[in-house]
């Protein structure tokens, strides 16, 4: 499998934040905001989990 690094910057941390206001439901609202808080605040995954409400796998299945 390839070692593949993904770009969580600031920049698309607030490409991201734009795009929430389009989300088509509050599933996949809260999954760019597991991007956004990742890309712009550096939040670990267990943080990001409490402030979110998902769970700390489908987290790490994100930001994979």
């Amino acid at each position: 499998m390839p070692d593949t690094k993904y770009d969580f910057s600031e920049e698309n941390g607030q490409a991201v934040y734009k795009l929430m206001r389009e989300a088509q439901g509050l599933e996949q609202y809260k999954r760019m905001q597991a991007v956004y808080y990742r890309a712009c605040y550096k939040e670990k995954a267990s943080t990001i989990a409490e402030r979110t409400g998902l769970s700390i796998g489908t987290i790490w299945n994100i930001h994979s």
